[in-house]
């Protein structure tokens, strides 16, 4: 594995898909100097690069420049209602009923 290649393409896939350092770490449940020293090319090992890659929507191959396509043979990551379904749990979007039951504090009563 190339560090450098691993450093490169780390930092250009956290940028693609907008996620910070820290946002990073917090998901995998790292501190964040560890994926500070993966982006710096400081480490050029680790044993979560199939949790990294899952979590930037790509695949270990791509990271370690196995393969140029980011996309390739990447999981993507389950949507809210797959986490949801697997544990028999339904979505239900919060309502704002306060435009059907009006502004209480409009209402033009003064005693």
């Amino acid at each position: 594995m190339d560090g450098m290649t691993l450093a490169t393409r780390l930092k250009a896939r956290m940028d693609e898909v907008g996620m910070s350092q820290a946002e990073l770490a917090r998901r995998l449940g790292l501190a964040q100097p560890t994926i500070a020293k993966l982006v710096s090319g400081a480490s050029q090992r680790t044993s979560h690069l199939h949790r990294i890659a899952r979590e930037l929507s790509t695949t270990p191959a791509y990271l370690i420049g196995e393969t140029e396509d980011p996309s390739e043979g990447a999981v993507p990551l389950p949507t809210l209602e797959t986490v949801l379904e697997q544990f028999g749990q339904v979505f239900v979007p919060l309502l704002d009923l306060s435009e059907l039951v009006g502004d209480p504090s409009a209402s033009g009563s003064s005693r």
